[in-house]
């Protein structure tokens, strides 16, 4: 398990994986807070997303753009 961020919620390992592989680390750029509005330009699959919504509960709200049709399929389907 990984701590991601200052909330104290804990991920999986494969979380860490994705981010070291991706292109940054958005949670570096500051805290993520309950009830906060969250765009994700370029969102791929969705990843980032995920792991965003669990910071902000169910009072915030997450919004991915990306390029390819194929990745925002993607994204939706994996934030089911």
């Amino acid at each position: 398990m990984i701590k991601i961020g200052t909330s104290g919620f804990f991920f999986p390992d494969w979380v860490g994986a994705i981010y070291s592989a991706n292109v940054g680390n958005p949670f570096s750029l500051g805290p993520i807070n309950p009830g906060e509005a969250i765009l994700g330009v370029g969102c791929g699959a969705g990843f980032g997303l995920i792991v965003a919504s669990r910071f902000i509960g169910k009072t915030g709200r997450v919004c991915g753009i990306d390029l390819t049709p194929e990745m925002v399929e993607s994204a939706r389907m994996n934030l089911r």
